[in-house]
């Protein structure tokens, strides 16, 4: 699904939002001019790699530390393919204007870097000591999503919906995949009594109502192109070699808890 405009109309100009897409496209313009060795040098410099930051960390230099930490913020205009940078600058432009819009211009910008920072900080903490550079705007972008779904529950959305060969507009309401246990709590107004799957979009508010989640994949583009490009289906594969099912069975059974 891909969204194309909601209703919501803001009352300021979001020059920040703006002003965001604009340095994105002006950097992936940049990073498309270079060379396959001056883009590797480029990316190892200025995306976040978890090897480099845990050993900035440990190394107790003030200096390093600081150099490596401002990969949090720079990582966060680094995009690895057109589609990488279109999907991400689609929805900053669809739904960043009103949280601008709802925070103020300065308060949006910080918003918008903190939440990149700290995608990148829990990337950083589940995979210290990995020389896969991360970037891409994506958990800035995430951070804003998670407010406009607090924000506007009940907002419409024009998406665009393929169909096999055709193309579908819907207005729908307020997307990686999660599976959930939902509490007892849940089954009087919930089809499925206790499992579902649910969609990234509403795990925020999900998540406030008794949903325990069980297991979650990120099928977006950034979670895997760097290393897989466009082989989704061997991303996922070697996915599911390497989740922890002890865990996933552990918290399946909690969830079954009556």
């Amino acid at each position: 699904m891909v969204p194309l405009h909601d209703n919501n109309p803001t009352r300021i100009t979001p020059y920040v939002n703006y002003g965001l897409i604009g340095i994105n496209i002006v950097i992936f313009f940049y990073e498309a001019s270079l060379s396959a060795p001056q883009l590797k040098s480029f990316v190892q410099a200025y995306a976040v790699v978890p090897n480099q930051l845990t050993t900035s960390f440990q190394s107790g230099d003030l200096a390093q530390i600081l150099l490596q930490a401002m990969t949090l913020i720079t990582s966060q205009f680094l995009h690895g393919g057109f589609l990488h940078l279109g999907g991400n600058m689609l929805f900053l432009w669809v739904f960043g204007n009103n949280i601008e819009d709802q925070l103020g211009h300065i308060k949006f910008l910080i918003f918008y870097l903190l939440c990149g920072a700290l995608a990148g900080l829990a990337q950083w903490f589940f995979s210290m000591q990995s020389t896969v550079p991360a970037l891409g705007a994506s958990g800035a972008i995430a951070g804003v999503l998670g407010v406009y779904i607090l924000r506007f529950p009940h907002a419409k959305i024009l998406t665009l919906v393929p169909l096999g060969f055709f193309l579908t507009i819907f207005r729908i309401r307020q997307f990686s995949s999660w599976a959930f246990g939902l509490s007892n709590k849940l089954c009087t107004v919930l089809p499925v009594c206790r499992y579902a799957v649910m969609s990234a979009w509403k795990v925020v508010v999900l998540l406030t109502k008794g949903l325990y989640p069980i297991l979650g994949n990120d099928v977006w583009e950034h979670a895997y192109y760097l290393r897989y490009q466009n082989r989704r289906a061997e991303y996922l594969t070697n996915w599911w070699n390497v989740v922890n099912w002890e865990e996933v069975n552990r918290r399946f059974q909690l969830a079954s808890q009556p």
